[in-house]
């Protein structure tokens, strides 16, 4: 009599072997096609910002890129939004060589530090802004 695949001894444990590798793979391809299509949107989104930026400028309209009167922000605000923006993104990635490392209670710490960290970074922000609106140095149009 002949035997199929299906009823030689193990082929259970084969198949689910071969099924677990498939998914692996499957997922492996998909997190590659993932960040190649995020890289891809990425530089094009920054591009045009580039790209509006630079045609803005050498456009300049009626002289109003720098209008007379313009105030510069001051250098300490985008030093400390960049210094909180620093900050959490060191927290969510001690929290994430947590998790790789094994610790399994770290992902609930992490989900509560990251949206912690997003308020205190995202609070001086518009404090600033709001302190710049109220002072009457961004004044728009």
């Amino acid at each position: 009599m002949a035997q199929t695949a299906g009823s030689l001894p193990g082929s259970a444990a084969a198949r689910a072997a071969e099924e677990a590798a498939f998914y692996h793979e499957a997922g492996l391809n998909a997190a590659w096609t993932g960040s190649r299509l995020a890289m891809g949107a990425l530089s094009f989104l920054f591009g045009a910002f580039l790209f509006a930026y630079f045609y803005l400028r050498s456009l300049n309209s009626h002289g109003m890129w720098l209008p007379s009167g313009f105030i510069r922000p001051h250098v300490w605000s985008g030093t400390l939004i960049m210094g909180l923006v620093v900050v959490s993104a060191a927290v969510q990635t001690a929290a994430l060589q947590l998790i790789k490392a094994g610790n399994k209670d770290t992902w609930q710490r992490g989900a509560i530090a990251g949206p912690v960290t997003v308020t205190v970074t995202s609070r001086p922000v518009v404090s600033c802004v709001s302190v710049a609106l109220m002072c009457g140095t961004y004044v728009p149009g």
